[in-house]
């Protein structure tokens, strides 16, 4: 009998002379119990043909399910031993991570203090602590509070202790008002003054008649303040006080206050030139100048459009002289095709306010996030604070987005200000009293020479040395790096002194006898001492010219210092 089908059966073939019993309904053989012994069997092989084997069918199913059993421990196996050494690669993770935050904790702790989570923390514990009660322990012997003294009311006025004067019939008794200490140097404040109560006069009580009894409670008498004499009286004032305010000579200002509204007054000077519309030179409409926004381009700034004509037709007006420019209407006024860097001071003047303008608020911004400040402006505090945390951390990732934008800006502002051209009068002030200078001193201090990683911050060093003999070169800012300036204590930035000048805030220390000025600052010979230290440590010709570059230009800042 053969067997047909799609696969072949590896069935034995039955001998000649079987019997149909041996055989089941549907053509195959029944089962047999198969020997153990080690005997050849006939089986069909896929050829048709009949074969000889000398492994029985039971032993190799067994030698099968034997392998497969060994194949699913030993995937088991392996799938165990990766999970244990992802679990043990991510374990050494954080324990690296905790490491680095603990190292920056202890850097962070060393330069700013505690961190204000962890100050807040401690101020409620000891706030805590002193307004707990005190709850004797077992090892501390109780002790009895002290005795409470029974309130004895004072005894009624009698008719000879009743005041001077009397007030009139009819009328209920008005006391004196107490006096008023009157604060020696009065600050203003921007706050909504709070409405003033006078005092209120709480008559005596009388005696009770009986000790267990509470006394009654005493009527409450409204303080009536009296009539002012003229119109410039404080009607809650007494008046001997106010005779004696005003023969007192009057105060004079602060030094303080004096030197940051001579600096603001400079500055406001030029205001018309910042916020002044112009007109369009083909149609003669009005061009308005509005506030720079955040996501405003420094070209949209510079380059006025006229909003009535086509788009097809209307040109570039030049924001400084109102004349037409050549420069199309998507210029980003950073390339070399601009026409406005040569058109006219103004022009240029306006470009330096914007820019000092946007650095201002890049700076204070930073610094109220680094701080975590509820004061604004910054105070110079806590802009100190962030610069000192940008010149001494180590780590590029939390430094290299504000050193890029501070090189990018000083690359601008130096395109802005050529050596061949004449400076507006109204750059100077602003330099002054800008937040770009405190920066640039904050880089270039004696303390921070000798931790200045000059791989990392190389191009922004060339740009701050470039920007100092930029100004030196020109003679009416000369006096910015060679003389002292005051340091600023709090300031709006640019754009709020300008646009918004009754709002705005910008205060300085007059007192600058003790400041060193900028060209002292970077020709120091700490800053040259590192530089040959890090020379003797490059091979390449490219980096020794570029220490060469470095080291001749503090030589000729510290030339232009002793000069001048």
């Amino acid at each position: 009998m053969v067997l047909q089908g799609p696969y072949q059966s590896f069935l034995p073939q039955p001998p000649a002379g079987w019997t149909p019993q041996y055989l089941n309904g549907y053509g195959f053989l029944t089962p047999q119990p198969i020997p153990q012994q080690h005997t050849p069997q006939q089986y069909w092989t896929p050829q048709g043909r009949a074969g000889e084997i000398d492994v029985p069918i039971m032993v190799r199913d067994e030698e099968r399910k034997r392998r497969m059993r060994q194949h699913v421990q030993d995937t088991l196996r392996r799938m165990e031993q990766i999970a244990a050494d992802e679990e043990l690669a991510m374990r050494m993770q954080q324990q690296e991570e905790e490491l680095l935050r603990i190292e920056s904790t202890r850097t962070a702790e060393a330069d700013r203090g505690w961190p204000m989570e962890v100050r807040a923390a401690r101020e409620s514990w000891r706030e805590a602590d002193e307004i707990r009660p005190f709850i004797p322990s077992r090892g501390t012997p109780f002790q009895p509070s002290p005795p409470v003294e029974p309130f004895i009311p004072p005894l009624p006025l009698s008719p000879l202790q009743r005041p001077a004067n009397p007030s009139p019939p009819g009328q209920p008794f008005i006391p004196p008002s107490p006096p008023l200490q009157w604060p020696a140097n009065p600050r203003l404040s921007r706050r909504p003054a709070s409405p003033v109560i006078g005092p209120i006069y709480i008559a005596p009580r009388p005696p009770s008649p009986k000790p267990y009894q509470r006394p009654p409670t005493p009527p409450v008498v409204p303080f009536v303040p009296p009539l002012p004499s003229s119109p410039t009286e404080n009607p809650i004032a007494p008046r001997s006080i106010l005779k004696t305010r005003s023969k007192e000579a009057p105060q004079p200002a602060t030094t303080e206050r004096t030197a940051s509204s001579t600096q603001h007054k400079k500055l406001c000077e030029f205001k018309d030139l910042f916020t002044r519309d112009l007109k369009c030179s083909r149609c003669n409409i009005r061009m308005p100048v509005r506030p720079t926004t955040t996501n405003q381009s420094l070209g949209k700034q510079l380059h006025v459009l006229c909003p009535s004509c086509p788009n097809s037709t209307r040109p570039a007006h030049c924001r400084g002289c109102g004349k037409p420019t050549a420069c199309k209407h998507d210029c980003n006024a950073m390339q070399s095709d601009c026409k406005l860097p040569t058109c006219c001071r103004r022009g240029r003047a306006i470009a330096l306010f914007e820019l000092l303008g946007t650095f201002d608020k890049l700076l204070s911004s930073s610094a109220e996030s680094f701080t975590k400040s509820n004061t604004w402006p910054v105070p110079q505090s806590e802009r100190a604070d962030y610069l000192r945390f940008m010149t001494c951390n180590s780590d590029p990732r939390s430094t290299r987005p504000f050193n890029t934008k501070l090189t990018s800006m000083l690359e601008i502002i130096q395109m802005w200000l050529p050596r061949e051209h004449s400076v507006h009068r109204s750059v100077r002030p602003m330099l002054e009293m800008s937040l770009l200078l405190e920066t640039i001193r904050a880089y270039v201090k004696d303390r921070t020479a000798s931790r200045i990683n000059w791989v990392v911050y190389g191009e922004l060093y060339t740009e701050i040395l470039g920007f100092l003999i930029l100004l030196g070169s020109h003679d009416s800012l000369l006096p910015i790096v060679t003389q002292r300036l005051p340091a600023i204590l709090t300031s709006s930035g640019m754009h709020a002194l300008i646009w918004d000048p009754d709002l705005s805030e910008w205060t300085a220390d007059a007192d600058s006898d003790t400041r060193k000025t900028l060209y002292t600052i970077a020709g120091a010979t700490e800053l040259k001492t590192a530089l040959s230290k890090f020379g003797a440590k490059l091979a390449s010709s490219q980096s020794q010219a570029f220490i060469e570059q470095f080291v001749f230009d503090i030589n000729h800042i510290g030339v232009i210092d002793v000069l001048s």
